[in-house]
């Protein structure tokens, strides 16, 4: 391990930084459980964009859980995204590269600005275990989460104080999502993952679970 990453590591460990390096994450082992991804619909609490998604068995039965004690309460989840394939995230890769290729004639520079928009081939939503989501009423509608999703900004950081409403929603969403047993990516309060390589890291686990899954007929675009 690099000196700066092990540093960083530290630091992480102490708690004076949240974010740790994506070589930790990168270096931790995939045990792959060969758990069943399935379809997620909306109901019981739960509001889609899509009519389905797909995710591992135990994110679904988490992600009800959840929904239901938010639905006791007259809330709910709204959910952008779950599963994406390969196929479908090197294609955002291109997209989100080509965008910026304008921007910098250095490719390092280049490389950086793209991996700081989009996640390269074999994240945790190729896993079926990370999930990109926020609350909402018991109408769908989303509650102020101080941010717009997908979009990148500083307000996007789970821990950036904009005001006491959004602190408590993004509280009461990551409790919630704690207590089921996700982690939350501190850079993105949307973005919750169980079983892959993020919540391994996080949650100090010795190996993910969850590896790259290729859900038969899904989407290759």
């Amino acid at each position: 391990m690099r000196i700066k990453v092990f540093y960083n590591y530290i630091l992480k460990r102490l708690g004076i930084r949240e974010l740790l390096p994506g070589d930790i994450l990168r270096s931790k082992e995939i045990r792959e459980c060969n758990e069943e991804m399935v379809a997620l619909n909306s109901g019981n609490g739960i509001f889609m964009k899509e009519e389905t998604l797909y995710c591992r068995k135990s994110v679904a039965d988490k992600l009800l859980k959840v929904a239901k004690r938010l639905n006791d309460n007259n809330l709910g989840l709204f959910i952008y995204e779950i599963y994406r394939s390969p196929e479908q995230q090197r294609a955002r890769y291109e997209i989100t590269y080509n965008n910026l290729k304008a921007t910098t004639t250095d490719e390092k520079e280049l490389e950086m600005l793209v991996r700081r928009s989009t996640a390269g081939v074999g994240g945790g939503h190729q896993t079926g275990g990370a999930v990109d989501l926020t609350l909402c009423n018991n109408a769908g509608v989303p509650l102020d989460m101080g941010s717009k999703y997908p979009e990148k900004c500083k307000e996007m950081v789970t821990s950036y104080h904009i005001s006491d409403v959004v602190d408590k929603n993004r509280k009461l969403l990551c409790k919630l999502m704690r207590e089921e047993g996700f982690a939350n990516y501190p850079n993105e309060w949307w973005h919750f993952a169980y079983g892959d390589q993020l919540w391994a890291a996080y949650k100090n686990k010795r190996y993910a679970i969850y590896g790259v899954y290729r859900l038969p007929g899904c989407a290759q675009q």
